[in-house]
């Protein structure tokens, strides 16, 4: 079988979801603008992953991991 990457926002990439920068697969894009995804980030076990399959936003997914996590604010020195 051959592999090759998908770009974001298609069918097939990886993404990364907001607010946690967990890695997910885009599996498929629904009409009311939702993406049906797939857990594939190694930080879940095996059940989390297999039951991990959801529909989310495609607002609450971005391309970057560094995009999805929250920014950190600075303290005043």
């Amino acid at each position: 079988m051959l592999a090759y990457e998908t770009a974001f926002p298609h069918a097939g990439a990886t993404a990364y979801l907001k607010p946690t920068g967990l890695q997910v697969r885009i599996i498929q894009h629904r009409a009311d603008e939702t993406v049906f995804i797939q857990h594939t980030d190694r930080a879940l076990n095996d059940a989390e992953r297999a039951s991990g399959n959801r529909t989310v936003p495609m607002a609450d997914l971005v391309a970057d991991r560094l995009d999805a996590l929250p920014k950190r604010r600075r303290r005043a020195a």
